[in-house]
């Protein structure tokens, strides 16, 4: 890859969550910064013409993968903002394809009786997945030990380097907002001292660590899917005069392709609730600050750079 893991970490931990926090829903990208960028073989990203593509990772077809091409991290081109689309006849082979792979029970027939608004609604939605037994169970334990302290060893799993380790620490505020409102109650080393905030303020640093721990785990899966898609594009090209191989080869390309656009809407997500963690810990902090409330939230959603819970 042109970009290493470390520029990688450092350019994840003070853009993506900026750009979070700042509302802008997506980059915008000058050419000559490095970015991901959604494939937009597989879907339209996004539907406004003003907006360029979010990130989109440029894979050559045809090419094997290779450090200087297929896995090359490029910025939008003029071709590709214009959007491209894939067919939604696509899209439910694919899904029909991982259930059978997983032992899902077969679709229930729907009621078409009632003729209701629901059922309308629904008939309008292409596929739906089901959440696998497996996985409810996981997530429900999860929710039962919501107070439980993040395990350590989960940390190690995804090391990134640098400014992306700041990210898990709300420290305390930064002289430049403790000038900013020095002259209230709110000093440069805030102290929280009623019991429910302090609960609350326990309750925000974990969620934080929890939202970046997966958004590490995000930017892991980015990378595979990136390599995956790659190889497997090489492999489709080597076996196409092979009928027997074809037809499952561009099946499996088609899911790397898609689970490299779930594992980047995975990472922005994610960002964005980082930027609500951090939102919240503001609003936390300034509650005792004597001003209005337009002043107050804009403190709260200064651009956050990472290191310091108040960006400068």
């Amino acid at each position: 890859m042109q970009c290493s893991l470390r520029e990688y970490g450092r350019w994840t931990a003070g853009r993506v969550l900026c750009s979070a926090l700042c509302g802008c829903g997506g980059f915008r990208m000058r050419k000559r910064v490095l970015s991901f960028q959604a494939p937009t073989s597989f879907r339209q990203r996004h539907r406004n013409a003003g907006l360029s593509p979010w990130c989109a990772i440029v894979v050559p077809a045809g090419v094997a993968a290779s450090p200087s091409s297929s896995s090359k991290l490029e910025g939008p081109s003029q071709e590709e903002q214009k959007g491209k689309y894939i067919s939604k006849k696509l899209l439910p082979p694919l899904v029909k394809h991982v259930k059978l792979s997983m032992d899902f029970p077969e679709d229930e027939v729907p009621d078409t009786s009632s003729g209701s608004l629901l059922h309308q609604f629904q008939s309008s939605v292409p596929v739906d997945v089901p959440i696998h037994p497996c996985i409810q169970e996981v997530i429900k334990r999860e929710w039962r030990d919501a107070d439980k302290i993040l395990l350590r060893f989960m940390a190690k799993l995804y090391p990134l380097q640098d400014m992306a380790y700041v990210l898990l620490d709300l420290v305390p505020i930064d002289s430049f907002v403790a000038s900013l409102v020095g002259r209230t109650s709110l000093g440069e080393d805030a102290v929280i001292r009623d019991s429910v905030d302090k609960n609350v303020d326990v309750s925000l640093k974990k969620a934080y660590a929890g939202t970046h721990l997966a958004l590490r785990a995000g930017i892991y899966g980015t990378y595979f899917a990136q390599s995956l898609l790659s190889d497997l594009k090489a492999l489709n090209s080597a076996l196409d005069g092979s009928s027997d191989c074809s037809e499952l080869m561009s099946l499996i390309v088609r899911q790397a392709d898609f689970l490299l656009d779930i594992s980047l809407d995975v990472v922005r997500a994610l960002a964005l609730a980082e930027g609500a963690c951090v939102s919240a810990h503001r609003n936390l902090i300034l509650w005792d600050w004597k001003t209005d409330t337009a002043q107050r939230a804009s403190a709260s959603w200064l651009p956050f750079q990472g290191n310091v819970v108040f960006g400068v």
